[in-house]
């Protein structure tokens, strides 16, 4: 067996040595101590609404982008916005049709991101799951 040392070391200790823990109520007791020789400790970061719920849109903006990124270069584009941008090419050119595709997909898959985060907000439901969130968007390609 073998005993951690740090990060980098540890070193062999005999087979058959015990070991005494402290007893279960010692545990704790010298933070007891630091707290009564006046030390506080530093308070959890506390947001106000207002960004919760701008850090919650974020997240969530994030995770849609991603998403959208990812089947965009999974058809052979940098990003959605170089794919969407093939869009406006003329009918024929390379890439144009995929292009539009996405333009498409991308619209739709926005508008529903936000009628979910909207139906939150207002108390419509409760607050999704990235999962349930995926669920619920348009997939590539659509069919409509």
């Amino acid at each position: 067996m073998y005993q951690i040392i740090n990060d980098t070391s540890a070193r062999h200790i005999p087979s058959g040595t015990t070991f005494q823990l402290p007893p279960v109520e010692s545990f704790g007791h010298d933070y007891q101590r630091w707290l009564l020789a006046g030390n506080t400790p530093e308070p959890a970061e506390s947001l106000a609404p207002e960004q919760i719920i701008a850090q919650k849109i974020a997240e969530g903006d994030a995770k849609v982008a991603e998403r959208l990124d990812a089947q965009a270069r999974a058809l052979g584009f940098d990003n959605i916005t170089t794919a969407v941008v093939n869009a406006s090419l003329p009918v024929g050119e390379y890439k144009q049709a995929e292009g539009m595709s996405l333009l498409i997909w991308r619209a739709r898959t926005w508008q529903k991101a936000e009628e979910i985060r909207d139906a939150f907000f207002a108390g419509e439901r409760p607050e999704p799951t990235w999962e349930e969130v995926e669920s619920e968007l348009p997939t590539y390609p659509i069919t409509e």
